[in-house]
């Protein structure tokens, strides 16, 4: 059955959990032909993993076969493998360093995530399934982020990153080896958290560059930018609809971080969970079949 995973520290550690998505327990808003669903918090939702190891963030593979995060074994967080049962299981990192955020390519034959090599220095590596060829993409010395939402394009050949190579943080470009780097933003401001849309050739982005955090979008065909919130409150995490038609991310418009999403089609902006509970911690898309 179709299954919604989700963090919570239920058990006095922050673990994944999962509940069949008939259940919903949360609050559900439909826009279209897809709904934003909230992680529920419900009474029957199972953890991944039955011992009481840390476990956040979490991809699930374009397949559906696999789900990658982040698990805290031995002292650091590594990748982990698993199915959506958890009962495989494979940390596909070297279990020395941190490494975050694991995003699938497009084919879910490669794992992306950041590896913490010192405080000074964060990369981008690549790894198979088997966690047997482990490549650094980024090798510099200065700062490589990953996004927590996609970074990989359309078509399989580039990954979006956030970089302070130039002394300034700021979005490139490269293709899945490493090889190709581009700075796509070179601005004297803060330009981070990109992701790709999956339908077209855009990447939006957050930066502060007119005095606060709004969203951005860039169309890498031309390189125009654009300002979709253009709000004197602090918006972060972009993140586009399944279509590429709609771009939701969270703000603090009413002091209270809560889900918004712009409508490309009508330039219109909608508060989708109206309620007023904190809704903004984490979210994603689901087709409506």
């Amino acid at each position: 059955s179709k299954k919604i995973f989700f963090e919570s520290d239920r058990l006095g550690v922050q673990s994944i959990f999962y509940l069949d998505i008939e259940w919903t327990g949360g609050v559900i808003d439909w826009i279209g032909d897809w709904i934003w669903e909230s992680y529920p918090e419900g009474e029957e939702a199972k953890p991944i993993f039955p011992e009481q190891s840390w476990s956040r963030f979490h991809n699930i593979s374009h397949s559906g076969t696999y789900i990658a995060s982040m698990l805290y074994p031995t002292g650091q967080y590594d990748i982990v493998l698993f199915d959506k049962t958890g009962s495989y299981k494979k940390i596909i990192t070297d279990q020395k360093y941190d490494d975050f955020y694991p995003q699938f390519s497009k084919d879910d034959l490669t794992i992306f995530y950041q590896k913490k090599l010192s405080n000074t220095n964060m990369e981008i590596f690549s790894n198979d399934l088997e966690g047997s060829y482990e490549f650094n993409l980024s090798r510099n010395k200065a700062n490589d982020y990953i996004s927590r939402n996609p970074s990989i394009s359309l078509n399989n050949e580039k990954i979006v990153f956030t970089s302070d190579r130039t002394g300034y943080l700021d979005v490139f470009i490269m293709n899945l080896d490493g090889s190709n780097v581009r700075n796509l933003t070179s601005s004297k401001f803060d330009d981070l958290s990109p992701t790709f849309s999956p339908k077209h050739n855009k990447v939006a982005f957050i930066s502060n560059r007119e005095g606060n955090n709004d969203v951005f979008v860039m169309n890498l065909d031309n390189n125009e930018i654009i300002n979709i919130t253009e709000s004197e409150y602090s918006e972060t995490s972009p993140k586009f609809s399944p279509d590429g038609k709609k771009l939701a991310y969270i703000s603090d418009k009413d002091n209270i971080l809560k889900i918004y999403c712009y409508d490309f089609d009508t330039s219109q902006t909608y508060n989708i969970i109206k309620t007023d509970f904190l809704s903004g911690s984490s979210f994603d898309f689901f087709y409506v079949d």
